[in-house]
Formats: C-alpha cells, sequence, structure tokens
C-alpha cells in the first residue's frame, strides 16, 4: 500500500479520536476523511476500540451510490419522480443568451419548495456539489426551464 493519499469525501465518525496510517498517526479536528492510497484503493478505517483506527487497503468500501441525470434544458424535464438527495449539478448556456432554470421539491411541476435556482449569463457554465448527503427532498425533483438553452446534467442520490 502506497504512502501517498488524497482525500475523497469527509463523513462524520463518531468516537473515532485518531487514525494510523501506515507510518504515521493523524487526529481529526471534526470529521474522519476516506483517503485513497497511491494504487487508487480506498482505504478503510477499523476501530480498534481504544481511540484508534487502522487503515486498511480494501476495494469494497465504496462512496454512497449516487445518480446523473444527463438533462437537455431546452424543455423543462422531471429528473426524479420520487424523494431524493439533491446533489448538485453542472450545467452551462448554449445558445448565446442568459438563462435561468429552477429545480424544484416536486416530482411532476414547477410548484412547491424551490431548490435551486441557477442563473447564467450568456456562454457561462456553472457547478455546484453538495456532497453526499445532498439536499433533501421529499417529493422528487423537477426541472423548470424559466428562459435560455442550457445543457448539464443534475446529480441526485438515494
Amino acid at each position: 500500500m502506497g504512502v501517498n493519499t488524497r482525500i475523497v469525501s469527509t463523513q462524520l465518525l463518531a468516537g473515532l479520536a485518531a487514525v494510523t496510517p501506515p507510518g504515521g498517526t493523524v487526529t481529526p479536528q471534526v470529521a474522519a476523511v476516506v483517503l485513497v492510497d497511491g494504487s487508487g484503493n480506498l482505504l478503510k478505517a477499523t476501530d480498534n476500540g481504544d481511540g484508534t483506527a487502522t487503515l486498511a487497503s480494501t476495494a469494497s468500501v465504496a462512496e454512497p451510490a449516487a445518480s446523473t441525470v444527463s438533462v437537455d434544458f431546452t424543455v423543462s424535464a422531471v429528473i426524479a419522480a420520487t424523494a431524493k438527495d439533491y446533489r448538485g449539478f453542472a450545467v452551462r448556456e448554449t445558445a448565446g443568451a442568459a438563462a435561468v432554470v429552477r429545480l424544484w421539491d416536486n416530482a411532476s411541476a414547477a410548484s412547491g419548495t424551490v431548490v435551486e435556482e441557477i442563473t447564467l449569463a450568456a456562454n457561462e457554465s456553472a457547478r455546484e456539489f453538495y456532497g453526499d448527503g445532498g439536499i433533501k427532498t421529499s417529493n422528487g425533483i423537477y426541472a423548470q426551464v424559466v428562459s435560455g438553452t442550457v445543457a448539464g446534467i443534475v446529480r441526485t442520490g438515494p
């Protein structure tokens, strides 16, 4: 297992005071981190029961499942028909004019609670990622094209 690591994501781990990686000790301030070794394998922290944990390389550790929905924003569209975690977007304006897209907590229409409003200038792109937990929706996710032409993706979770 290589010593070179990179942070993949952070998550809170109650009761985890320290992580003992190869060659040293890391003490998290607020959250533990999920690390990847030099070969790209995820490292799994195993609680030792004494306030420390040991890192081991494993291919079975995975990030929570996520979906990426590619959307042609020339028309309004259903992104998710049931409650989902809204995790973010990556969009670009494609017609050379300003554009606005609203994402709603609704399975089929532009009504209810606005989850996100994306405003783009001509030829602008924007992206946002809210992490693995995302923003909880109760009813689904509906994308309303208010004006302009936009292409891109919307990220959702379980």
